[in-house]
Formats: structure tokens, C-alpha cells, sequence
């Protein structure tokens, strides 16, 4: 998923990481860790992701409560904001091929969606 986004996007595999670990990060806040695990348990590598990354991203990545905190993170990485719109087709494809249900991918798309 990290070289999808990477090609696809044209960002770096830290943006790639770091942008798709704060979204994982709202989920988990958002869903709870039941439903991470099951994200987890589906898609290898997923756990990585949060736990992945420097100090600094760490810090990043542990208060994201909302899109604002993806929103921010994204733009501490060198981002826009906007390219979570970007981001979301390419993470939620990979974890649909990764077999996670239509419901939970209902509901990471509309947590990762920004309110206009």
C-alpha cells in the first residue's frame, strides 16, 4: 500500500507512512481497538503503520482524535490537507483486497472523509 501511494501520488515513503499511519490513528481513536484488531488481523502490516516512524511522528500521531488531527499531520509531513481525498481511494482499496467488509470500510470512509 506504502508503494501504491508512493507511485500513485508521487510522495515519500515517510509521507506515505506517516499520512496513512494518522488516518489508521483517527480510526483507532474513533473505532476502538476492537475494530483495529479486526482492521489488523485482516490487512499484515497495519500495525506497523501506527507504530511506525520516528519520535517526532509519534507524537503526531498519538492525539489525532478528529480529521483536523489528520489534517495536521498531514501538513507537518509536507502535505496538503487535501490530499487525504488522495490518500482514502488507494488505503481503503488495498484493505477491501485485504477482505475487510463493506460496513467497516463504510465507516473508515465516512471517519476519513472532511466535512466541507
Amino acid at each position: 500500500m506504502v508503494g501504491q501511494l508512493q507511485s500513485q501520488l508521487g510522495v515519500t515513503q515517510s509521507q506515505a507512512v506517516g499520512g496513512t499511519g494518522a488516518m489508521l490513528q483517527l480510526a483507532k481513536n474513533q473505532l476502538g481497538t476492537d475494530t483495529m484488531s479486526t482492521l489488523s488481523g485482516k490487512a499484515s502490516g497495519l500495525s506497523s503503520l501506527l507504530g511506525g516512524g520516528s519520535g517526532a511522528s509519534q507524537g503526531l500521531l498519538s492525539n489525532i482524535s478528529s480529521i483536523s488531527g489528520v489534517q495536521s499531520a498531514f501538513s507537518a509531513l509536507g502535505m496538503d490537507p487535501a490530499m487525504i481525498q488522495q490518500f482514502l481511494p488507494i488505503v481503503l482499496g488495498f484493505l477491501g483486497e485485504q477482505g475487510v467488509g463493506s460496513s467497516l470500510l463504510g465507516q473508515l470512509q465516512s471517519l476519513w472523509t472532511p466535512a466541507k
